[in-house]
Protein backbone atom coordinates (compact mmCIF):
# COMPACT_ATOMS: atom_id res chain seq x y z
CA UNK A 1 0.00 0.00 0.00
CA UNK A 2 1.43 3.35 -1.02
CA UNK A 3 1.34 6.24 1.48
CA UNK A 4 -1.68 8.49 1.17
CA UNK A 5 -0.76 11.38 -1.11
CA UNK A 6 -3.41 13.52 0.59
CA UNK A 7 -1.53 13.41 3.90
CA UNK A 8 1.91 13.79 2.35
CA UNK A 9 0.77 17.21 1.11
CA UNK A 10 -0.47 18.19 4.58
CA UNK A 11 2.57 17.08 6.61
CA UNK A 12 4.48 19.97 8.15
CA UNK A 13 3.89 23.15 10.13
CA UNK A 14 0.96 25.40 9.22
CA UNK A 15 0.51 28.91 10.71
CA UNK A 16 -2.42 31.26 10.29
CA UNK A 17 -4.17 34.22 11.89
CA UNK A 18 -7.76 35.03 12.68
CA UNK A 19 -10.06 37.13 14.82
CA UNK A 20 -12.20 35.92 17.70
CA UNK A 21 -14.49 37.18 20.43
CA UNK A 22 -16.57 35.73 23.24
CA UNK A 23 -19.28 38.32 23.96
CA UNK A 24 -20.05 39.71 26.43
CA UNK A 25 -17.00 38.66 28.48
CA UNK A 26 -14.13 38.80 25.99
CA UNK A 27 -13.67 41.66 23.52
CA UNK A 28 -12.56 41.02 19.96
CA UNK A 29 -8.96 39.80 19.68
CA UNK A 30 -6.50 38.73 16.98
CA UNK A 31 -5.00 35.26 17.32
CA UNK A 32 -2.39 33.11 15.65
CA UNK A 33 -2.69 29.35 15.32
CA UNK A 34 0.00 26.79 14.65
CA UNK A 35 -0.86 23.29 13.42
CA UNK A 36 1.77 20.54 13.16
CA UNK A 37 0.96 17.35 11.22
CA UNK A 38 3.46 14.47 11.18
CA UNK A 39 3.63 10.71 10.84
CA UNK A 40 2.84 8.95 14.12
CA UNK A 41 4.97 6.13 15.50
CA UNK A 42 4.56 3.39 14.48
CA UNK A 43 3.90 4.34 10.86
CA UNK A 44 4.11 1.98 7.94
CA UNK A 45 2.12 0.10 5.32
CA UNK A 46 -0.23 -1.31 8.00
CA UNK A 47 -0.21 1.74 10.32
CA UNK A 48 -1.28 4.73 8.24
CA UNK A 49 -1.47 7.10 11.22
CA UNK A 50 -0.62 10.79 11.56
CA UNK A 51 -0.51 12.91 14.71
CA UNK A 52 -1.33 16.58 15.03
CA UNK A 53 -0.92 19.37 17.58
CA UNK A 54 -2.60 22.75 17.48
CA UNK A 55 -1.91 25.84 19.63
CA UNK A 56 -3.96 29.04 19.55
CA UNK A 57 -2.35 32.22 20.99
CA UNK A 58 -3.40 35.82 21.46
CA UNK A 59 -1.33 37.55 18.78
CA UNK A 60 -0.74 40.72 20.83
CA UNK A 61 0.07 39.19 24.23
CA UNK A 62 1.33 35.72 23.23
CA UNK A 63 -1.00 34.22 25.86
CA UNK A 64 -1.98 30.63 25.12
CA UNK A 65 -5.73 30.43 24.52
CA UNK A 66 -6.33 26.84 23.46
CA UNK A 67 -4.46 23.69 22.51
CA UNK A 68 -5.41 20.25 21.31
CA UNK A 69 -3.75 17.16 19.94
CA UNK A 70 -4.78 13.93 18.38
CA UNK A 71 -4.44 11.27 15.73
CA UNK A 72 -5.78 10.57 12.26
CA UNK A 73 -5.95 6.88 11.36
CA UNK A 74 -6.63 5.82 7.79
CA UNK A 75 -8.03 2.46 6.71
CA UNK A 76 -7.73 2.27 2.91
CA UNK A 77 -10.37 0.28 1.06
CA UNK A 78 -8.62 0.95 -2.27
CA UNK A 79 -5.66 3.01 -3.49
CA UNK A 80 -7.65 6.26 -3.57
CA UNK A 81 -10.35 5.99 -0.87
CA UNK A 82 -11.26 4.49 2.50
CA UNK A 83 -12.26 5.23 6.08
CA UNK A 84 -10.69 7.72 8.48
CA UNK A 85 -10.88 8.07 12.27
CA UNK A 86 -9.89 11.32 13.97
CA UNK A 87 -9.43 11.53 17.75
CA UNK A 88 -8.93 14.98 19.31
CA UNK A 89 -8.28 15.80 22.97
CA UNK A 90 -7.70 19.02 24.91
CA UNK A 91 -6.03 19.77 28.27
CA UNK A 92 -9.50 20.32 29.79
CA UNK A 93 -10.31 16.64 29.27
CA UNK A 94 -12.62 17.08 26.31
CA UNK A 95 -12.23 14.26 23.79
CA UNK A 96 -13.85 13.93 20.36
CA UNK A 97 -13.93 10.83 18.17
CA UNK A 98 -14.93 11.36 14.55
CA UNK A 99 -15.32 8.77 11.79
CA UNK A 100 -15.82 9.26 8.10
CA UNK A 101 -14.54 8.52 4.64
CA UNK A 102 -11.88 10.06 2.43
CA UNK A 103 -11.00 10.07 -1.23
CA UNK A 104 -7.97 11.45 -3.01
Amino acid sequence: QLPLKLMEHLEGVWVGEGMGEYPPHEPRFVYSQELIIEKAVPHGPRELTWSFRSVLRNKETGEGLQSEMGYMRFQPLAIDHGRVEIVVTSPTGTCEVNEGTYSE
